[in-house]
Formats: structure tokens, C-alpha cells, sequence
């Protein structure tokens, strides 16, 4: 990649400047490029940063904040990817949807995610999950809530802990005619009538002596 000023004419002879984040390519024996962004109205700080990763792919963003005399600053951006997923399947189970669309509904709908990102989670760290991660912009939040709104907000959900339960059931997916269930016990044993010619060194899928029961394995 590299950096181009591109210079064109516009009307009545007026030239203008324009500069673009470039990408080389070669097609056949030819060698083009293409335009991948437009930096003419990036602030001259962040442009001459920039400048500076094209030239220096290898470094580090540390090593370029220090060649640029601090003036670009490293910042952590709000998390984003757990919160996507676990909303993602939230929505497809049908849970924001059994919940309502009222503030009191978001609220609780707050409370779900933020369990499963963080089970056993308090009130208090829940309020303050919030502001670590792109809730507010993935939600489409427009108002900020406390750990004392959070709590009252538990007594709503208790109240249509019933209606929310059955908008979960019926919302649920229409099961297969033929399915096949797999159980898993805390033991395994053996059922049938012992035999002198039945003993415990055969093989689970040899055939027992005639007149004795058949074994039922358990695992």
C-alpha cells in the first residue's frame, strides 16, 4: 500500500488536491492499482500517522506513536464480539421477543445477556458491563440506567414471569416426527436371567445359549 496526491481541475481552472490510500496489484504483466480510501479530509495528525504504518508495516503501534511524537494515542475500543453472539442467540431463541419492546423489557433483556457473559454477575457489575462494551450501540440503548433501576426491574420480571414463559413455549421450534433422544446414566449394568452357560468372560455382543434371557446393556 502507499499514499497518492492525486491533483485535478475543476471548473474555471481550480485545482484540487486529493489524497488516497492506494493498493498495488499486478494483472497479467500489467501492474495497476486501486484506490482503497480517501484521506483528503483526515486531520493532519492521523494522516501523517498513517503515513507512517504504510511505510513501516512491521512496527508496532507503539513504535509508530513514539515516531510521531505522541501525537496519535492508543485507546481500547469497547468490546463488541460476546455481546453480538450472545444477542444473536438470545434473539433466535426468542427471548427479546417474549420479554416486550417497553424500557422495563430492555432492562431485562440486559439482565439475561449480561448473565451469560458474566454468570453470577452483581446488579452493580452489570451497570458497569454496560459501559465496557458496545451495549448501548448494539441495543440501540437511548437511556442510562443504575443498579437500583436494575433492581426494580426484578420485580417486573417476577410479575410476567408467567407470560414470558408462555411466549417461550410457543415460540418454540416445531420438533422433528422422527428423533432419536441419547440418554446418559451415573452407571452401567447388565439385566438378564444368569445361566451356567452365561459367564461374565463373553463378549457383550455374543449370542447367549438357548433359553437363557438376552442381556440389556446400559452405559
Amino acid at each position: 500500500m502507499f499514499t497518492a496526491e492525486v491533483v485535478s481541475k475543476g471548473k474555471h481552472g481550480k485545482s484540487y488536491t486529493s489524497i488516497l490510500l492506494r493498493q498495488s496489484y499486478r494483472l497479467g504483466a500489467k501492474v495497476k492499482s486501486r484506490t482503497l480510501a480517501v484521506l483528503t479530509h483526515v486531520p493532519a495528525r492521523i494522516l501523517e500517522a498513517i503515513r507512517r504504518a504504510v511505510a513501516q508495516p512491521d512496527a508496532s503501534p507503539a513504535e509508530l506513536v513514539q515516531a510521531s511524537n505522541g501525537s496519535p494515542r492508543e485507546r481500547q475500543a469497547e468490546s463488541f464480539g460476546a455481546l453480538w453472539v450472545v444477542d444473536q442467540v438470545a434473539q433466535r431463541l426468542g427471548i427479546k421477543k417474549a420479554l416486550g419492546v417497553t424500557r422495563e423489557a430492555e432492562l431485562s433483556y440486559w439482565q439475561v445477556l449480561a448473565r451469560v457473559l458474566r454468570p453470577g454477575t452483581s446488579l452493580l457489575a452489570m451497570v458497569r458491563l454496560a459501559g465496557t462494551c458496545a451495549a448501548a450501540a448494539l441495543l440501540g440503548w437511548r437511556l442510562a440506567f443504575t443498579e437500583d433501576g436494575l433492581y426494580a426491574n426484578g420485580t417486573w420480571l417476577e410479575g410476567r414471569h408467567a407470560v414470558v414463559e408462555r411466549r417461550l413455549w410457543q415460540a418454540r421450534p416445531t420438533q422433528p416426527k422422527n428423533q432419536l433422544f441419547l440418554y446418559d446414566v451415573t452407571s452401567s449394568y447388565v439385566e438378564g436371567r444368569p445361566t451356567h452357560t452365561w459367564t461374565s468372560t463373553r463378549a457383550p455382543n455374543c449370542e447367549p445359549s438357548a433359553g437363557s434371557w438376552p442381556p440389556g446393556w446400559s452405559i
